[in-house]
């Protein structure tokens, strides 16, 4: 019976495994070849590959995408020292597993499991937990940077009626204000909220408590750690989404074209999406607001529409789609079915 067992299982993770890896290309191959054209992206590339400094530019975006990872990956490791020790290079597994997994899901919550089902030797639904806590961390990263960016753009480039700025300007930061400080209290207090629902929770069926436990783990020094990691990685893929505006002819200043590229990520991370539009969704968003920075400065470009487009389409192949492809290299550390922990 236990033999048969075994046998069932081994053969479902393999069918996961490989039902994951054809969805992930899949996903690749239809972004691609059908939802993008491809061959018009290759040509833009062309006609600005012999621009002064596109090679050196383009390099640092690429190596950029390392630091990402990796920064991720401690992050990673640090969160999950609380269930197991693993190395760097384990780590980073996880890490590119998840981001296979989550390329083809929505809101990219494959990426949880992912991670997760890649852990030897504790409970995987505790791993998801951690990886939550991740990922609210970088989100909170993503608010708090997005809301002094739609701050500045009020103010600077009068979105609203002058009778009616200075009005909505207080207002939209007293707004912003309650709201980031009441998600930073739920970030830095959630193992006394995780205690208190843990204590009314009579039926332990599920057993929900445990994995409460996990994010009572924490304390405010650590959740601190782990929110500078995701404030770091905040900032590398802005830098990194500044530069492949330049490099496709955006010349945005740097201070002002951070905060602009704030309000892009922070419209992204409100705008429900799933990783397979993601593409889409980035330019579009991207237009509308570089357009208004555009027309505010005076400044033409001959088609913004798409520059923006290529930019946005190499971050989106360096940071999104090549990691997610070198993570099916490892895919067969995952596993769904196994002996309980």
């Amino acid at each position: 019976m236990k033999k048969n067992k075994a046998k069932l299982n081994k053969f479902a993770n393999r069918s996961f495994r490989i039902a994951i890896i054809i969805f992930a290309y899949g996903t690749v191959a239809y972004e691609l070849l059908y939802k993008r054209d491809i061959k018009t992206l290759w040509q833009s590339v062309v006609q600005v590959v012999n621009e002064p400094f596109f090679a050196i530019l383009l390099s640092i975006i690429f190596l950029l995408m390392f630091l990402n990872i990796g920064l991720e990956t401690e992050k990673w490791r640090f969160l999950v020292k609380k269930l197991e020790k693993i190395n760097f290079r384990d780590a980073a597994k996880s890490v590119l597993i998840g981001m296979t997994v989550g390329i083809f899901t929505p809101q990219k919550i494959g990426s949880f499991f992912g991670r997760a089902f890649v852990l030897k030797e504790t409970n995987p639904w505790k791993g998801v937990v951690v990886s939550i806590i991740g990922s609210f961390s970088q989100l909170l990263a993503t608010l708090s940077f997005g809301t002094v960016g739609v701050l500045f753009m009020i103010k600077k480039f009068n979105w609203v009626d002058p009778r009616f700025e200075t009005l909505i300007f207080w207002g939209g930061f007293t707004v912003a204000a309650i709201i980031l400080t009441f998600l930073f209290l739920f970030y830095f207090k959630v193992g006394v909220i995780t205690d208190l629902v843990s204590k009314t929770l009579k039926n332990n069926k599920f057993k929900i408590k445990q994995y409460l436990r996990t994010l009572s783990a924490y304390s405010n020094k650590e959740l601190l750690i782990v929110f500078l990691y995701s404030c770091s990685r905040y900032l590398i893929f802005s830098f990194q989404f500044w530069l492949s505006f330049r490099v496709f002819g955006i010349k945005l200043p740097l201070l002002e074209g951070f905060l602009l590229i704030t309000v892009i990520y922070f419209a992204l991370a409100v705008i429900p999406t799933i990783a397979l539009a993601e593409l889409g969704i980035r330019g579009s968003v991207s237009l509308f607001i570089l357009q208004f920075w555009s027309d505010a400065n005076g400044i033409f470009y001959d088609d913004l529409s798409m520059q923006i487009f290529i930019a946005s389409s190499i971050i989106w192949l360096i940071n999104i789609m090549l990691p997610s492809l070198i993570g099916t290299l490892f895919i067969k550390e995952l596993n769904f079915w196994r002996k309980k922990s």
